[in-house]
């Protein structure tokens, strides 16, 4: 998933597009997109 972010980040897509189009794949949180802090988080 993060990979992916950060590939479209690279390609200039705004952090908060790119949240919305993420999905949870598993855990409690399965199938919800992932706050907007997440994509920020995996770019360090």
């Amino acid at each position: 998933m993060f990979t992916f972010a950060l590939a479209l980040r690279v390609e200039g897509v705004a952090v908060p597009e790119i949240a919305a189009e993420l999905t949870i794949s598993s855990g409690e949180n399965a199938g919800r997109p992932p706050s907007v802090a997440s994509p920020y988080r995996a770019q360090h």
